[in-house]
């Protein structure tokens, strides 16, 4: 049973911001082939990226996220204390890493949630986050490397 390091990117590039994780992961896709560290973009397709997953894999979850940092921050949040913060139940209204735990219980890895500022109808990310591309992408590949070197 060998592990493999998955960078798993969700986000809807239609609603502004809520796509930034979209847009870094292609930023730094070189790094990722490099390393052997596999990528999916899974963008809001749940369904496939839960198949891409296998119970031994090390996630690194980038998403967007409010923490009340500053625009393009990173928050780093071990999967295995991730808990939901959901007060009912329906069919519809899990999120991606709400059923990753759900089906994978056990899997190591951690959430990256890149802090945003516009989440509306539109192609565009803000300015502040376009401007800061390249300090985020080398950001995260300094977490995915220092995160992931146990596994090398």
């Amino acid at each position: 049973m060998s592990i493999a390091i998955k960078v798993i990117a969700i986000g809807n590039i239609l609603m502004g911001d809520d796509g930034i994780a979209i847009k870094i992961a292609k930023n730094i896709e070189g790094f990722l082939k490099e390393n052997h560290i596999n990528l999916i973009i899974g963008e809001t397709d749940f369904e496939y990226c839960l198949s891409r997953i296998k119970k031994e894999d090390f996630l690194f979850i980038l998403d967007a996220g409010y923490y009340g940092k500053k625009i393009g921050d990173i928050t780093i949040l071990p999967l295995d204390t991730y808990t939901s913060h959901k007060n009912g139940y329906t069919q519809h209204s899990y999120s991606f890493i709400d059923l990753v735990k759900l089906y994978y219980n056990e899997i190591k890895g951690y959430i990256l949630a890149i802090e945003v500022s516009n989440i509306d109808y539109t192609l565009e990310i803000s300015k502040e986050l376009k401007v800061n591309m390249n300090k985020i992408s080398d950001e995260l590949i300094s977490i995915i490397r220092k995160k992931g070197k146990y596994f090398e």
